[in-house]
């Protein structure tokens, strides 16, 4: 993908606003980078972001990427992270966040149910990484 990220409402599209997007990824080119996305011309999508929600991460994931969720597969819930992943409309999500200090680093990656099997080895080598990762976030 060239050029800048998608704005906020270009990735609520993207979705067919079929969960919250509109606190996640809050502007870009304004005084904070909340985080990145990344959409390229398959169906799998991948943000990463930071909150500065006080929320616990699990928390934080139930009232925002899982809110509308139609169906709930995955979940774990611990002080210091929170994991959900699951069906909406038709895709599959995978949403992580974990605290580091006071904010949540998060992940959350979306793709057609229709490719599972594609998309599946990915998104869990990825999931690992993040929930392993020990840099604070970055």
């Amino acid at each position: 993908m060239s050029g800048p990220p998608p704005k906020a409402v270009e990735v609520q599209s993207r979705f067919h606003n079929s969960l919250s997007t509109d606190q996640l990824v809050r502007s870009y080119g304004g005084d904070k980078d909340f985080g990145s996305v990344y959409v390229p011309d398959h169906p799998i999508t991948l943000r990463q972001y930071r909150t500065e929600s006080d929320a616990r991460p699990y928390v934080y994931l139930t009232e925002t990427v899982a809110a509308q969720a139609r169906e709930i597969t995955y979940e774990v819930d611990k002080d210091h992270l929170g994991v959900i992943s699951g069906f909406a409309d038709n895709q599959i999500f995978y949403a992580a966040c974990r605290r580091d200090e006071a904010q949540n680093w998060c992940i959350d990656i979306f793709y057609d149910a229709a490719r599972k099997s594609e998309f599946s080895p990915i998104v869990d080598r990825i999931a690992l990484s993040f929930i392993n990762d020990k840099t604070g976030g970055s």
